[in-house]
This record gives structure tokens, sequence and C-alpha cells, in this order.
């Protein structure tokens, strides 16, 4: 939404919300009836202004008089307060308070009653008095207002009592066709039609279009669109290299003597009661002219060269067109030359020049050259499956038109020819090479009819190692830290070689010797152990051998009992530092001797739980480590079971030959130490028992 003041006076607004065109408004200042505005904005706008929600506010905020709008109380028999001037439903009101002015009720008939203090004696208060003495009473409101009093009053006969029929008269005259003015604050009023205020008209804003046909290096033809309303004329300005203001009444104009190549900027002004409409704008260029003395002045294998004269007129760059080359996109120059690049070799290209404006919509005549250029290299030369004593290459056909290709190989420290061949596919196996021997390579392209008759590009050259061989008989041997490594050398070339060692990580180290120690590695784990012959340029390497093996295990620390049930007992043991971080497993084997009962469990954690154990029995428990088909020493224990006590009676009776020897003090205590070793000799401490001597 923009405000603005015209020259004339006259208020100039533009809103647009949520509409399909944008809306302008122009307050006029000379006053006028409503009738009169109207008739002057049918002519020289579009219509009075209707309001809504979204221009109200906007409108309000510039004017500071009352002005006339586009409503009145009834348009063509519609219903009152319905519809705005030009048609639109009315969906939006404003109105001052009290507006609008109902019609004024058939007038009732009213009395005078000179009743004394008889009005305020009843309290009635809808009266009015004209005199002393004298009230005025709607007789049916009265009449509803006291028909639950229950107290009568009856006038004395010294009141005077007179009435008078009359009509009340309007307190102001409401028009019945009234127009509504809009005041400074926003608000609606109706008003006589016939008042003369300001008023603000509406229009469209007009959005034409300019056409232009005909266009050639110095002529052109406009064409635009007509106005809305009353168009008195067509002015037409022409800017660009020259200035040039047109009146016509026509919607067509040809303009003559234009500059080729050339940028024009054509606006049509709709003039409507001596107002400018929005202009209808268009830009345009002249056709370019061509440009002279096309010619190729060098060429090489990939690229060409060429210049030319600049057309007469003007013009913005130049397009320049290779035929032959469909890869190749349109090129744009400013120059007066160009020089043209990744051209395929060997082939006939035809170039085609033309001058363009700057938004391409003219294009100048084209002029055109053609030439040769030279044989090209060929592309992407790579080695592929390499071995011990082979190179397969494989390459590309050079940009352009190749008959056969030229491959030359030759040892690259000897330089010693080993092929020169000539073939027209793409791909050679070499032969009978040295493993670990580095090669040069070339691969050249020849373009013509026949091989025999051909010229021949630059060759593509690469430098290439064969593949080294791999060592030979690999052992190993390993301790509880470490893994020993060796082996035999291989055949042909080579620089060193790379040993990596793997579990969960890479382990890499190089050397020239056929041995190689691995220290400070954990026990009990499966290493791998590949070894490569590898070369010093471009990384050749060999085949891996590799073999695996494992780092001998220790056996645990610090065996202990930590809990022991009739049935049960729980182990646990300390991880050596050398197995820690290592996938471990352990073998726990349990024996009760006594029971003969012999158990073995394996666990992957540093503490178990065996059940199922015999109560009050001596266990003794080995732990060892296990790595593969491997296992370490083992940690010992004992312990006993819970006992589940159970009380045996022995009954033992003393008789000798020897008077009174059974009832000697130490009978009984040499008695009970024989029993005690019987027991002791059967059970030892492979069962829980107490031997106990009670006296009967």
């Amino acid at each position: 939404m923009s405000l603005g003041m015209g020259k004339t006076g006259i208020l100039f607004l533009i809103v647009c919300a949520c509409c399909s065109s944008e809306r302008q408004y122009f307050a006029q200042r000379n006053a006028s009836t409503w009738e009169e505005a109207r008739q002057h904005c049918q002519l020289c706008y579009k219509e009075l202004v209707s309001l809504t929600s979204d221009n109200i506010q906007i409108l309000a905020q510039n004017l500071n008089s009352d002005y006339w709008i586009g409503l009145r109380k009834y348009f063509n028999n519609s219903m009152f307060w319905s519809q705005w001037s030009n048609g639109d439903p009315m969906t939006f009101q404003n109105w001052y308070p009290g507006q609008p002015k109902l019609p004024k009720p058939q007038p009732k008939p009213m009395h005078t009653v000179n009743l004394g203090g008889f009005c305020s004696n009843f309290n009635i208060t809808e009266h009015s008095y004209l005199q002393d003495d004298v009230c005025v009473i709607e007789v049916e409101e009265f009449c509803m207002n006291t028909t639950s009093v229950k107290t009568e009053y009856i006038p004395s006969e010294s009141m005077l009592l007179s009435r008078t029929n009359f009509t009340e008269e309007e307190e102001m005259e409401v028009p019945e066709n009234p127009c509504v003015s809009l005041l400074s604050s926003g608000l609606w009023f109706e008003k006589k039609c016939t008042d003369v205020l300001p008023y603000i008209c509406y229009e469209d804003r007009f959005y034409g279009k300019v056409a232009i046909s005909n266009v050639t290096l110095s002529s052109m033809t406009v064409s635009w669109m007509a106005g809305p309303g009353n168009i008195a004329l067509y002015r037409v300005e022409v800017r660009g290299d020259i200035h040039l203001t047109e009146n016509t009444t026509d919607l067509i104009m040809n303009f003559y003597n234009l500059t080729s190549g050339t940028k024009y900027r054509v606006q049509v002004f709709p003039v409507k009661c001596e107002r400018d409409l929005n202009p209808q704008n268009v830009t345009f260029y002249t056709k370019p002219g061509s440009v002279r003395h096309l010619g190729v002045i060098n060429v090489t294998m990939d690229s060409a060269f060429l210049s030319w004269v600049q057309p007469i007129g003007n013009h913005s760059f130049y397009k320049v067109k290779v035929n032959g080359h469909s890869s190749l996109a349109t090129l744009n120059v400013t120059n007066e030359y160009i020089q043209i690049e990744n051209l395929r070799p060997g082939q006939n290209y035809t170039f085609i020049v033309n001058a363009e404006v700057e938004d391409l919509s003219r294009t100048g005549d084209t002029d055109s050259t053609s030439a040769y250029t030279l044989p090209d290299k060929v592309r992407e030369l790579t080695a592929n499956e390499v071995t011990m004593d082979t190179i397969m290459l494989t390459w590309m056909p050079p940009e352009g038109s190749s008959c056969c290709y030229r491959v030359h190989v030759q040892q690259g420290k000897t330089r010693k020819i080993l092929l020169n061949q000539t073939l027209v596919g793409t791909n050679l196996t070499v032969e009978n090479l040295t493993a670990g021997t580095e090669f040069q390579l070339s691969v050249a392209a020849r373009a013509g009819a026949r091989p025999n008759d051909s010229v021949e590009g630059e060759a593509f050259t690469i430098m290439y190692y064969s593949k080294p061989s791999p060592v030979k008989n690999l052992i190993l041997n390993s301790s509880n830290d470490c893994i020993m490594a060796r082996w035999d050398p291989p055949d042909g070339n080579f620089d060193f070689y790379r040993l990596k060692l793997e579990q969960g990580n890479f382990i890499e180290a190089t050397t020239n010797e056929t041995f190689h120690t691995f220290q400070n590695l954990n026990s009990a784990v499966n290493y791998t152990v590949t070894i490569y012959t590898e070369l010093m340029q471009k990384s050749r390497q060999s085949d891996g051998v590799s073999k695996w093996i494992f780092t001998l295990p220790i056996k645990p620390e610090n065996l202990q009992v930590v809990n022991s049930t009739m049935q049960s007992i729980s182990l646990e043991w300390d991880v050596p530092e050398k197995l820690q971080g290592s996938p471990v497993t352990y073998r726990v084997e349990f024996t009760a001797a006594f029971w003969n009962h012999i158990g073995r469990m394996e666990v992957q954690k540093n503490n178990v739980m065996l059940t199922g154990l015999k109560s009050g029995t001596s266990y003794k428990f080995d732990v060892k480590t296990l790595a593969g088909n491997l296992s370490s020493e083992s940690i010992s224990t004992s312990a006993l079971t819970e006992p589940e006590k159970t009380t045996l009676v022995l009954m033992i009776q003393c008789s000798s030959e020897t008077p009174l020897f059974c009832e000697e003090p130490n009978t009984a205590d040499k008695i009970f130490e024989e029993l005690n070793k019987i027991v002791k000799g059967k059970l030892e401490d492979q069962v829980y028992w107490r031997l106990e001597w009670k006296k009967k």
C-alpha cells in the first residue's frame, strides 16, 4: 500500500489486500453533490470509493474533512444499505453512533393534562413539564406503568384539568434516500445527497501490454491495449540512442531509422481527463548485424583459434557454435576472437559465429568457416590385471577420429624395447615381464583412411610396475606375549617387506630382513600375520601370505571362594594384565573325592557359581585359561559346602579281663582317641564330621 500527492492536489492511494487487481484511490478537493461526484468519478476514474475493513483505516489517516463515498440507502430498487455504487455487496459497516437514522414512526396521540401535582404524586418519570402544573404524559405508557398501583388517587375538584390532542414533532428531518459521507475519523454519517462535499474516487490500476513486431535492423512496429474508460489519446515515448515522443489515438505505431543491435524502451501512456494512467512498458532490441571476415587463424590437436570483424551498429556479445562436436556447448564471447578448446583431433569442424543482444531476443545473421584439427592423444590409458609377468593395457579412443593405435613398451631402467605393435583394438596384454620391475608403456592414436597412410598424434605414456612375487615358507611361533615370524625371500624384484598383525586392530611393521617379532601382545589371543613384498615407488604390493596363531595363555590369579551354601559354591579370580581386554575363555573343573563327583564348566567372565554340589563335602577347584586348543597352567583352591548336620549315636560298652580297668579315668579317653583315629582314617577331610564323647 502506498500513498502520494499529485500535482493537482489529488490524494493518490493504492490499496491491494486479498484482491485480484490493484486499486487506486483519488481524493477530489472540488466540493460537489453526491450525484455530481459520482458522475465525475465515472467519467475520469471508475466509481466512487467502496469501503472495506482493509482500506478504511488507511483512507481515514489521510483525510481532514468529510468526503462523499459510493454508498446511499437505495440503489436500483435494492434493499436499503445493501450495496455500493459499483454493485459490490456491502459486507462492512462503520457507522457513527446513532447512524443510520431509522424512519420516524407514525405520530401517536398525545394529551396535555393540567393535573397540578398529579405527576409528582404518582411518581411518574416519563413526563415533561411544559409550564407550571402542566405535564405531558404518553397515556398508553402511563396506563402500562400504573396497572400494578393499588392506591387509588382521585384529584380534587379544585384541580384544573384540561386535555388537548397534538402530534409530536421530529427533532431532525431524515432524508428518504440519504447518501453517506466518510468522516475524518473513518466513521460513516448520513447526509442529504444535495449537500456539497469533497469526494473520493477509485480506479483499478491499469496494466496493459505492449507488443513489438516486425523488428528489423532499423525498424519496428509497436501495438498496445486500449486503456479503460474515456481515453483522450496515447502518448508514446521511445528511449534508447534517441528520445522520441508521439501522440496518437490509434493502438499501433511504426518506427524507422533505428540503430541495429540497440536497446530501446517504449512507454505508452493512456491519457484520461488530462491524467496519465499507468504506462504500458516494453523493452526490446533491434536485430544486430552480421560479423565480417570470419577466419580460422590456427589449429592444434584439440583447439582452433578464430577471429572476425565486428558488425555495423551495436551488439552485446557473440555466439560461437561448433558443428561436428555434439558435446561442445555453444560459446559466448565479447571479443572478436576465440580459442576453442576440447575439440576432437583428426576431425573436420564447421565454426558458426553470429552477433547477439543482451537478452537473447534478437540474433544477427550467421557467418561460418571450416577447418581440420590435428590427431589427439588416447584417453584413460590404464594398466589392468597386473600380475607378476603380465600387464594388460586398456584405453579409450581419442576425441575425434582415429583408425588404429601404436603400442610401445620398454623396460624402465635399461630402456630395452620389449614391444612395438600397431593394432585396431583398445586393449593389449604385454607378456613375459619380470616381477617387481618398472616399465614405460605408451599408446599413440593414428588418424587417416588406412594405418599405413595416417598421421600420429601425441603418445599417452604411463610408468607401471609388474606385481612383486609373494614370500615363501612363512613360519610362526608364539609365547604368551610375542609372535615370531620367519620366511624365505620371493623371486624377482622388491624393496622391502610389509607385515600386518591383525586382531581387531592392525599393527604394521616393515623390514628388509626375513624375520620379525611382534612383542607386548595380549595372552590367549588369536593373531593373524600377513606378509607382503612391496615396492617403494607406486606402493605396489604382492599378494599377501597369511597364517594365524594364538599367543600362549597364562593362568588366572587370586582364585578365591566368595560364597558357599549346602549345594553351591561361588568362585572369583583376577584377570592378569596380559589378558585384559581379550576375549578369553576360562575352564573351571571341580572334584569331590569322597563321592567321586567330577564336573567342568567354561565361562567367558572371571567368576562362576557351581551348583548341584553335595552338602558338607570338600571340593577341589582348578581354573585355567583357554586359547584355541591351548590351555594355561591351572590355579587351584578347595572349599567345603555347608553341611546338613545329622547326629549318629554310638554306644560303647567296656569289658576287660583286668579288674576295674573300665573304671579307670584314662580308659574312656583312650577309647575316644582310638575311635577318632578310626573315623578320621575313613573320612579324612573329604566330608564334614565331628566326634564328641558323652558319658551316659
